[in-house]
């Protein structure tokens, strides 16, 4: 040991004090040290505190955008874990804090490219990470700039299916999926996936791309917002053509309706297409119709992860139809009502929508028919349940395409 640097053994060293530690957590800390001379980070273990899980999990990763486990070591006391050296976390980058040698990310383009990658690479061995967010995406010292996603200590091998049980709540609060949250409720049958890595994903490439903005609000309230499947930013991203494409579709509340990886690198890897294919959502119209709505079309899943109840229009397929039912009135000697469901679909996730009174029936009973694709409007948002649902009232507007 020379001053505050502890010798672990002939080759491996690290600064043992305030002034070098990068970060801690729950079960380690790390800190700068030396490998063979070269700058790394250790993290040092408690044995207690050990993980194997993370460990074997590590040692099968490797992927340009992972962090990669480069040696361990170990004594009595602690077990030293010893990765690349890198310049930032992204959360700090982000909030300002990084006070370094500037650094010259890539597009942002690329850096939602490069994340994408490393994670699918994850995923095809069989890993999901289970605490996706800002401050475990580390930024290289390398030139150029890699994006490497690190901390496995939540990770966990899934099944064929790509899921794991999960006995208790794992990852943080403001970043996990609503499937997640459903732990904090003591559910026994909740399972995390590789689609909740996803969904957790899509909520740090928003933070990114705004930066410093949630998708689903202020810190004080994201996790009830997640949990309602409410969408607070939406109005920000309105016309931006990548969070509509790419992130939205990866936050989906429902987690078979999000967007898989290999659909968001293929998209990233041409973005060139990516503008075309927000423009799909509107090329059935006539210009001047266009005009009226292209402000406010928006997919099925934004619909139902925001709070603006009206002034937005969907586009979606008709892809079940039920027949005219009647409602028994509470009140005596008041006739049943008529209404009807039917279920919309628009490749972002699935809604139902109802329509009550024989007035409403008799008008959109006979215009929607499954298979068919409709412009849908001026219709308003609501709760039948735990379910959020479409209400047809008279104002409504369905625009066959």
């Amino acid at each position: 040991m020379s001053g505050t640097q502890t010798w672990i053994s002939a080759n491996l060293s690290y600064n043992n004090s305030k002034s070098g530690i990068i970060g801690d957590g729950r079960y380690g800390v790390v800190f700068h040290g030396t490998f063979f001379d070269q700058n790394v980070a250790v993290k040092r273990i408690q044995q207690i505190d050990v993980n194997p899980r993370e460990e074997a999990n590590l040692r099968v990763l490797n992927h340009d955008n992972v962090i990669k486990l480069k040696w361990l070591e170990e004594n009595e006391t602690f077990r030293f874990l010893v990765f690349e050296l890198c310049a930032s976390d992204l959360d700090n980058y982000l909030k300002g804090k990084y006070k370094g040698q500037p650094i010259k990310l890539p597009s942002d383009v690329q850096v939602l490219l490069q994340l994408s990658r490393g994670l699918d690479y994850i995923h095809t061995k069989n890993v999901i990470h289970r605490d996706i967010k800002p401050g475990n995406i580390l930024i290289s010292k390398t030139d150029p700039v890699r994006m490497i996603w690190a901390d496995f200590g939540y990770s966990k091998l899934t099944n064929n299916h790509g899921s794991t049980s999960q006995s208790g709540f794992r990852g943080t609060h403001c970043w996990v999926a609503p499937e997640i949250l459903r732990l904090r409720s003591n559910s026994t049958n909740a399972r995390s996936s590789k689609q909740s890595d996803i969904f957790s994903a899509g909520c740090v490439f928003f933070y990114f791309l705004k930066p410093r903005i949630h998708p689903f609000g202020k810190e004080n309230s994201v996790e009830g917002n997640i949990s309602r499947g409410k969408i607070i930013s939406a109005d920000l991203v309105a016309n931006d053509p990548v969070i509509q494409v790419v992130v939205i579709p990866m936050i989906a509340h429902k987690s078979e309706d999000r967007i898989s990886l290999t659909k968001v690198i293929e998209f990233l890897e041409d973005p060139k297409g990516i503008p075309a294919a927000f423009e799909t959502m509107k090329t059935k119209l006539s210009e001047s119709t266009l005009i009226k709505i292209n402000k406010k079309l928006i997919w099925i899943s934004t619909l139902l992860q925001q709070e603006k109840k009206t002034g937005w229009t969907i586009q979606a397929q008709v892809i079940k139809k039920s027949q005219l039912l009647l409602m028994e009135s509470i009140k005596p000697g008041v006739p049943p009502t008529k209404y009807f469901f039917v279920e919309l679909a628009d490749g972002s996730g699935t809604i139902r929508a109802r329509a009550c009174t024989a007035k409403n029936c008799d008008k959109f009973y006979p215009l929607l028919k499954e298979g068919k694709e409709y412009f849908i409007q001026k219709s308003t948002l609501t709760a039948l349940g735990e379910e959020r649902i479409l209400s047809l009232r008279a104002e409504s507007e369905i625009i066959p395409i």
